[in-house]
Parts: structure tokens; sequence; C-alpha cells
């Protein structure tokens, strides 16, 4: 639920910079990132346990924080 926040943030950003192929190539990456995360905590939680394997997803709830960060420094005037 909480990793919802990145991907609305993330199109709506990039949507006022980028032409429709960009966008397009941003959304894909995006998609992966919906794959490769549950399979890097299953990898993990299966070598370590279950506990250390869902720390993987602190990396993107910390994007969750960055990413509003470093676009307000880009462009002072987004709100």
């Amino acid at each position: 639920f909480s990793l919802a926040g990145v991907y609305p943030l993330a199109v709506a950003s990039v949507g006022e910079m980028m032409n429709s192929a960009s966008i397009g190539i941003i959304l894909a990456i995006g998609g992966a990132g919906g794959i490769i995360f549950p399979f890097l905590v299953g990898i993990i939680a299966d070598a370590v346990g279950l506990r250390n394997g869902m720390m993987v997803n602190v990396i993107p709830c910390i994007g969750i924080i960055v990413l509003p960060l470093i676009l307000q420094k880009y462009d002072p005037n987004r709100s």
C-alpha cells in the first residue's frame, strides 16, 4: 500500500518534461520494478529469513522520500 505513492508521483513528474516515447520507457521500467522487488524479497527470504527478506522493501520506501526532494531541488516552484 505504501509503495503506491511512488508510481503516480513519478508519472506526473516526468509527464511535463518528456515525450510519449520516453514516458513509455519509464512506465516499462516501473513495471519491471514491480516484478523484480517481490522476486528479490523471495530470494533473500529463502537465504536469510523472511524478516531480512522484507527489508528489501525499504529501498522503494526510501524512494518515496527521496524523489520529491530531488524534484523540489530541480523545480522550486513545484509544490
